[in-house]
């Protein structure tokens, strides 16, 4: 692989190991679903292959990236187009084993649990896999950074738990000569409040997984009695809230919502467009 794509790497090694532990599942499930003597016609049984064949064309995704056979971005649309599918499908065969009559005590009733977990897992794997991709594309693309600009002498805070996309924005901060500082969590963005006092924050990224759902407003509020100039931009790898139409707590407090290190959409939200 390329030698800047270690943060890639690191991911892709995470995922295959992941996906080849989901493929042991579903051939764990469907061995005990042969010897239930549940035909191969059977709902369940069709949607638990289905599954297992789009963990497999996910893996000969990772083998086409690692192979430097397939642009990163492509790979991520590929990726994000077959787990839509493959989380649909899983959504369908948990929902369907809640409505099951049958001895609780049975095996089929119990999948539910490894199958959710799957179903969660997944979604961490993807997030981790689609940062990974987006930082590796922003090292070797020039042109994905080269057209974004901010006003000379803005300076930027990050909120945000995952250092490879802190690391990502530094390096293309200090590129720009733009001033830029991070913070993981809420109590250190307290902390740099208190040691920073008058500090000019023009632009602030927050991560919606720092500030979800029950610290979410609480810390909007801090943000913004602190940098009541500051534009606030809630940056995500959750397309489930960047397509929610509006109906999330960042939008509904005014806040612009967008992709994580889509650095078109931050510009125009810092923009206003």
């Amino acid at each position: 692989m390329r030698s800047t794509e270690t943060v890639l790497s690191k991911a892709v090694v995470d995922a295959r190991r992941d996906w080849k532990s989901h493929i042991e599942v579903c051939d764990g499930f469907t061995e005990q679903m042969r010897v239930d003597g549940a035909q191969t016609d059977d709902q369940r049984f069709t949607d638990i292959m289905n599954i297992r064949a789009s963990l497999v064309q996910l893996l000969s995704i990772l083998d086409d990236v690692e192979s430097e056979t397939l642009e990163l971005g492509k790979a991520r649309h590929d990726i994000n187009g077959v787990l839509m599918v493959t989380r649909s499908n899983l959504t369908f065969v948990i929902e369907d084993e809640k409505t099951i009559d049958d001895d609780p005590a049975s095996l089929l009733d119990l999948r539910s649990t490894p199958l959710q977990y799957m179903f969660e897992e997944m979604e961490e794997t993807r997030k981790s896999l689609e940062t990974a991709l987006m930082i590796s594309k922003l090292e070797i693309d020039p042109s994905m950074s080269e057209n974004f600009e901010l006003p000379e002498g803005t300076t930027t805070l990050m909120i945000d738990d995952d250092k490879r996309v802190i690391s990502a924005f530094e390096k293309l901060f200090s590129e720009k000569d733009l001033r830029f500082h991070a913070v993981k969590d809420d109590k250190d963005l307290t902390d740099w409040i208190a040691d920073n006092p008058g500090a000019e924050v023009n632009l602030i990224l927050l991560d919606d997984q720092i500030g979800g759902t029950l610290r979410g407003h609480t810390l909007i509020d801090e943000l913004q009695a602190a940098y009541p100039d500051a534009k606030i931009v809630a940056h995500t790898g959750n397309m489930k809230v960047i397509n929610s139409n509006g109906e999330n707590q960042y939008s509904k407090r005014g806040l612009p919502v967008v992709p994580k290190l889509k650095l078109t959409a931050i510009q125009k939200a810092f923009e206003g467009k």
